[in-house]
């Protein structure tokens, strides 16, 4: 089973980068970045001993004052671990760690629901969809995304010879893809992976069927390589609803992914 611990050779290399701050006696690992996207700029937090992530308190003003110009704290965090409560889900990410499965039971007609790479007809509709995922992902955790800007990302995590994108056809109609990338990569534990960057299907009535079918096509595609499938499950930030994230999280773990890692979010405003 990988493992998303943090290698201790990250913690080495992020010294002379001055990233690596003792806070108490603890460390901790932070930079921050601008989400083009969300059009925000965070302060991430890609390790932090577990005294830290219990209680950021001595760590907050350390960060603030350090990184003025970021509005929200991102941390990143293993499973189990206790964090402070005043962290929210943002990011879960989630491992295939299930043999694929036979035909969808619900599919009366198997021959009728297939699933093939995408072609030059159809890949404008992949583009559509991955940046109507990309919006109302920015959307639901506080965002007012630029539809350009959406449309921007979601052509370059297309690009390149890294990306293989599965559609679902129904009766000779595109209801929806999974699009996956190969250079996938956890830079704390060095973990490469093939990442699932989204999976989308326009068709309620199929919606079980084709997922099920995208994702026996993303974890075989993952066994060629021999790198785990891992993808990513989006929470709407508090205040905004339900966390539809955590009900989409466990209707995974009840199929066969496993929480990997993920990423908490904090507001600095």
């Amino acid at each position: 089973m990988t493992s998303f611990a943090v290698a201790p050779a990250f913690l080495d290399a992020v010294g002379p980068a001055g990233m690596l701050l003792r806070v108490q006696g603890q460390d901790c690992v932070a930079g921050s970045y601008h989400d083009p996207v969300a059009d925000e700029t965070r302060c991430l937090v890609e390790y932090a001993d577990q005294a830290l992530l219990a209680d950021l308190s001595p760590l907050l003003p350390v960060l603030r004052a350090r990184y003025p110009e970021c509005t929200s704290l991102l941390v990143r965090v293993l499973p189990g671990g206790e964090v402070d409560a005043r962290l929210s889900p943002f990011l879960t990410y989630v491992r295939y760690a299930a043999e694929p499965d036979g035909p969808a039971a619900d599919v009366a007609e198997p021959t009728i629901l297939r699933v093939t790479e995408v072609d030059d007809d159809c890949a404008p509709l992949v583009e559509e969809w991955m940046a109507r995922a990309i919006s109302d992902g920015a959307s639901a955790q506080g965002g007012r995304p630029d539809p350009s800007v959406a449309l921007d990302a979601a052509r370059t995590l297309l690009a390149g010879a890294e990306r293989t994108s599965f559609v679902a056809w129904l009766d000779g109609m595109a209801i929806g893809h999974a699009t996956v990338r190969r250079d996938g990569y956890d830079d704390p534990s060095d973990t490469e992976f093939l990442e699932l960057i989204d999976i989308l299907v326009d068709s309620d009535a199929h919606r079980s069927a084709a997922t099920r079918a995208l994702v026996r096509a993303c974890a075989e595609l993952a066994g060629t390589t021999g790198l785990p499938l891992v993808g990513h499950v989006s929470h709407p930030l508090p205040g905004t609803g339900t966390d539809s994230g955590a009900r989409i999280v466990a209707g995974l773990v009840s199929q066969g992914w496993q929480p990997a890692f993920g990423y908490r979010h904090l507001s600095l405003a």
